[in-house]
C-alpha cells in the first residue's frame, strides 16, 4: 500500500527479531485505521506526516530497543521533546493530545497481538483528542478520591489471599493497608517490621527511607523531612507478612532472622532483588483492571500530573500511588482520626502548631491509631466489637465504643459503677443484667443521650455503622 512507503526507510523496524514502534506501525498500519475510523486518504497521510516527522523523531529509543522494551516514561520524554521542538506557545493542549492519541493507537494495537504490554492503560494517552474545558472541569471536579466498597473488598481479597504471589504484590499491599508511596513500599525491609509491644500485639513498620525512582537507588529519608514516620500494622496484614516471611526463608534456606535485609516487595524474579517504583504502577495499574476500575479515571489523574497545575497530585507523581494514598486518607477519615493523626500517617506536615510528629511515635499513641485502623471495614468483616472488662481495685476504666457490639462487665467484690454516654444523640443503648444469688443490683439513674455527655474537642459526626453496612451489603451480594 502507497501509505507505507511515506514512513521513512531509515527507521528501524525489527531488533533480534521483534518489531520496533515504526515496525508495529508499518505492519499494522491498515487495521490501526480501521478501528481508529480513518478513512479518507488525506488523514492518513497526514497522521504518516506527523508519525515520519514529529514521533518518530522524538522516540530516541525508536531505533535501540523493540516495542516491548518501551515504558510509559519513555513515551512521556517523547512527547517532552515535541513540545520542545515548538515556538514557546505555539501548541495548544488538544494538539499534545493528538500526538499522545497517534502514540497509544500503536501501544494498543501492538498489545492486541501479544507484541508488547499495554503500558499507557490508564495514562494520560488514553485521553480523547479533543476535550472542551467545561468537559474537563467536570472529569476533575469528579477526580476519584477513593474506592468504592466493593473495589476496596476485591483489592483485599486478591492482595491477601496467596502469600506466595509475585512481590510486587506485597508492594501493592503496603500501598493499600498503609497509605505508602511507591518508592517507600520499594524501599521497605522484613526488618522494618517491629513489635513495640507484645502485651497489645502491636507491631509497626518503620518508614524511613525509599527508592529514587529515575536512579532506582534505596536513600534515606523519603520525599519529605515529615515522611519518616512508625505505622501501625493491622493483626490480619501482620500475620500474612509473617507467613510470607518464613515462606521466602524456607524458599532460600535460610534463618528467620537473615530475611531482616530482604525487601518487602521483591521484584518477580527473586525473592533478593528489590522493586522499584515503575514496577509497583504496573502491578497497580494490573490490579485495578482486575477489580474492573475505568481506565480513564486514573488517565485524568495523570494529565494533571503531567500539567502540573495540582500541587497534591504532582507531589505523588504516579497515579496509582495517587488513588491509593487518597484511599487511604479517606479511610482514616471514616475511621474517626484527627486532622494531625492523618497528617502524620501520610507523612505530610502536621498544621497544627500545639503538635509536633514526636508525639506519635511512642507506644501508647501508637496503640490508639491502630485501635481506630482496625475498625477498616476491609479487615473487620463484621463491624462489631466485644470487650470483656473486669473491674476490681475501684480503678476507674474507660471503653470506648465505636461501633455496634458488646461490653461485659465483670465485678469479682464490691460495687460497680457504669456510666453510658451515646456516641451520638438518640442513639439506642441496651442494658442486661445476668445475676446469681450473691448479687445484688441497684439502678441509680439511667440517662440516654444526656445533654450533660462529654465528648472531645475534635468531635466528628460517626459514621462507621452506615460505613460497615455498606460493605456487609456488598459481600452479602
Amino acid at each position: 500500500m502507497t501509505e507505507k512507503l511515506r514512513i521513512n526507510d531509515s527507521w528501524v523496524r525489527e531488533i533480534d527479531g521483534e518489531l520496533t514502534f515504526c515496525g508495529v506501525l508499518e505492519s499494522y498500519f491498515d487495521q490501526i485505521c480501521v478501528d481508529n475510523f480513518w478513512r479518507a486518504k488525506e488523514t492518513k497521510k497526514n497522521y504518516l506526516n506527523n508519525y515520519n516527522n514529529k514521533i518518530l523523531p522524538a522516540l530516541i529509543e525508536q531505533d535501540l530497543q523493540p516495542l516491548s522494551s518501551f515504558t510509559k516514561e519513555d513515551f512521556h520524554n517523547a512527547i517532552e521533546r515535541i513540545k520542545e521542538a515548538y515556538q514557546k506557545g505555539d501548541y495548544s493542549e488538544n494538539t499534545i493530545r493528538h500526538y499522545r492519541h497517534l502514540i497509544e493507537v500503536v501501544v494498543i494495537v501492538a498489545a492486541e497481538h501479544g507484541i508488547c504490554e499495554n503500558v499507557l492503560w490508564g495514562s494520560c494517552f488514553m485521553l480523547p483528542e479533543t476535550i472542551g474545558a467545561e468537559e474537563k472541569r467536570r472529569e476533575l471536579v469528579k477526580l476519584k478520591k477513593s474506592l468504592t466498597a466493593e473495589q476496596e473488598l476485591r483489592v483485599a481479597d486478591r492482595l491477601l489471599k496467596d502469600y506466595k504471589q509475585p512481590g510486587t504484590r506485597f508492594g501493592i499491599l503496603l500501598m493499600f493497608t498503609l497509605g505508602l508511596r511507591n518508592g517507600e513500599a520499594c524501599a521497605a525491609n522484613f526488618g522494618d517490621i517491629r513489635e513495640m509491644s507484645e502485651a497489645n500485639n502491636l507491631h509497626v513498620l518503620m518508614v524511613y527511607k525509599t527508592v529514587e525512582s529515575k536512579e532506582n537507588q534505596l536513600v534515606s529519608s523519603g520525599k519529605t523531612r515529615n515522611a519518616d514516620r512508625i505505622i501501625p500494622i493491622n493483626d490480619d496484614v501482620y500475620t500474612f507478612l509473617l507467613k510470607r516471611r518464613h515462606y521466602i526463608a524456607e524458599s532460600l534456606k535460610c534463618s528467620f532472622e537473615e530475611t531482616d535485609t530482604l525487601p518487602i516487595a521483591c521484584d518477580n524474579s527473586g525473592f533478593i532483588a528489590r522493586c522499584v517504583p515503575d514496577h509497583l504502577s504496573d502491578a497497580g495499574k494490573n490490579l485495578f483492571r482486575e477489580i474492573g476500575l475505568e481506565g480513564d479515571v486514573l488517565a485524568y489523574i495523570d494529565e494533571e500530573i503531567e500539567e502540573g497545575e495540582d500541587p497534591i497530585l504532582v507531589r505523588e507523581k504516579d497515579p496509582t500511588a495517587y488513588l491509593f494514598r487518597r484511599n487511604f486518607a479517606t479511610q482514616l477519615h471514616i475511621l474517626r482520626m484527627s486532622e494531625s493523626e492523618i497528617e502524620y500517617l501520610i507523612g505530610h506536615d502536621i498544621e497544627n502548631a500545639y503538635e509536633t510528629r514526636n508525639e506519635y511515635v511512642n507506644s501508647e499513641r501508637l496503640l490508639k491509631m491502630k485501635e481506630k485502623l482496625d475498625f477498616r471495614a476491609v479487615f473487620n468483616h463484621s463491624g462489631k466489637i466485644q470487650n470483656q472488662l473486669i473491674c476490681h481495685d475501684r480503678k476507674e476504666q474507660r471503653v470506648d465504643m465505636p461501633l455496634p457490639g458488646t461490653i461485659e462487665f465483670c465485678a469479682n467484690e464490691g460495687l460497680l459503677f457504669v456510666r453510658l454516654e451515646t456516641n451520638e444523640p438518640n442513639d439506642f443503648i441496651s442494658v442486661l443484667f445476668s445475676e446469681n444469688k450473691e448479687t445484688e443490683i441497684n439502678i441509680l439513674s439511667a440517662n440516654q443521650g444526656s445533654t450533660e455527655s462529654i465528648y472531645d474537642e475534635e468531635r466528628t459526626v460517626n459514621v462507621l455503622k452506615k460505613y460497615h453496612k455498606e460493605y456487609s451489603k456488598v459481600e452479602g451480594q
